[in-house]
């Protein structure tokens, strides 16, 4: 279980053809980019998650990289691209690079994992590089990104110099990880509260399953968390869902449920922090409905990694707020 986990979310490969570096001066490389920024002054450079399953070229090669100028990519990337912008594009200007993310299905051992890492790693580091000096205009930033995507932020973290650190408001590394090594680096940096500046908020998402709940099954060297909620790092209970308050509807557009629904009806759903797993637990949930067998080997019943972007969408919007404030 843990070894197609860690294939899926954590490899990165290398197919030569791909290795070409990407010109982010061509707008077809961005999803979105504020050349026109609004009245905040505040950007937010976001990375995707990963969206693609490993694919053939025309020579019959299988390849382990999206393919940015491939259609059926850039449409796998839109819903992303999307939810994105809808939680990190409010009142911001936002910005989304297309970067050739490591697909469903890689390898994750040897010299061609490390190649394909670096094809990726390299792809983001350009982009924000660019954003930097085309777009940026010396503003505050905030770095976003989710499971593959944040992943990618710790990269940047430790790429950039300290000026551009200092503009940099904080990083949403949502369902990522930041291990001991990573903290070891000067600009990663853990949340502790709801105000901090220059900080990495990152954490994950399991159902309380009682004795069979979760550990972190996609990141185990993470050590970082958060409760997005009552943003503390302590285990007091935040209500992510109170009692007697309507079910808002799941998107149609994803096939798991996206939406916060207690098991009972009319009951409270909450969150804490297991200290120990270093993730969040939530319970009161009706777990079936987050469920897809085909999925069970990356997801097995209570693991809610993919529903954390609906969750606390409106959390974290309203956290880039009050962090983004002078």
């Amino acid at each position: 279980m843990k070894k197609i986990l860690s294939i899926i979310f954590l490899s990165w490969l290398c197919i030569p053809i791909l290795a070409q570096q990407l010109d982010y001066s061509n707008p077809d490389n961005w999803y979105t980019k504020a050349v026109s920024p609004n009245q905040t002054q505040v950007d937010v450079f976001y990375l995707l998650p990963t969206c693609v399953t490993a694919w053939e070229n025309e020579q019959g090669q299988t390849i382990y990289n999206a393919d940015i100028k491939n259609k059926s990519h850039l449409d796998a990337f839109k819903l992303s691209c999307e939810l994105a912008q809808d939680i990190f594009g409010e009142g911001t200007n936002f910005y989304l690079p297309y970067y050739r993310q490591t697909t469903f299905g890689a390898p994750d051992e040897g010299e061609q994992g490390d190649s394909i890492r670096a094809i990726a790693i390299k792809d983001v580091i350009d982009s924000f590089d660019y954003y930097l000096a085309n777009y940026n205009q010396g503003r505050r930033f905030i770095l976003a990104g989710f499971s593959q995507g944040a992943l990618m932020l710790v990269h940047l973290l430790k790429h950039m110099d300290d000026a551009t650190y200092n503009r940099m408001i904080a990083a949403y590394a949502i369902g990522g990880s930041i291990t001991k090594e990573d903290l070891l680096h000067k600009h990663v940096k853990l949340a502790q509260g709801e105000k901090d500046k220059g900080v990495v908020i990152c954490f994950n998402t399991v159902a309380d399953m009682k004795k069979n709940t979760h550990s972190n099954l996609l990141f185990p060297n993470n050590i970082a968390c958060i409760n997005p909620v009552n943003w503390t790092t302590g285990t007091k209970k935040a209500i992510l869902k109170a009692k007697n308050t309507p079910v808002e509807p799941d998107d149609p557009n994803f096939p798991y449920g996206t939406a916060v629904v207690p098991a009972k009806k009319n009951k409270k759903v909450t969150v804490r922090i297991n200290p120990e797993k270093k993730l969040l637990v939530v319970k009161g949930l009706s777990l079936e409905r987050y469920h897809l067998d085909f999925m069970n080997d990356m997801f097995p019943l209570g693991y809610l990694h993919l529903q954390e972007p609906f969750f606390y969408a409106e959390h974290l919007k309203k956290n880039i707020k009050v962090r983004s404030a002078e």
